[in-house]
């Protein structure tokens, strides 16, 4: 895997960029969840800041344990 990818003129990390697509993927399976499990919007949003806070210390965590 690749450490770095250039995307327009910027530099970024592989990790990072997994990370934001999955968060944003995430993000919109929650959105078009949200009425079927009866969840304001709000709530919702909370819940994909949270969950994606918990999937950075995890992996984080993962990182730490396995070096």
């Amino acid at each position: 895997m690749l450490p770095t990818i250039k995307i327009f003129g910027f530099e970024i990390g592989t990790y990072w960029l997994m990370f934001i697509l999955g968060t944003a993927a995430m993000s919109v399976m929650n959105s078009r969840r949200r009425e079927k499990i009866g969840i304001g919007r709000r709530a919702a949003i909370i819940l994909g800041l949270y969950m994606a806070i918990c999937g950075l210390i995890g992996a984080k965590l993962l990182y730490i344990t396995v070096q």
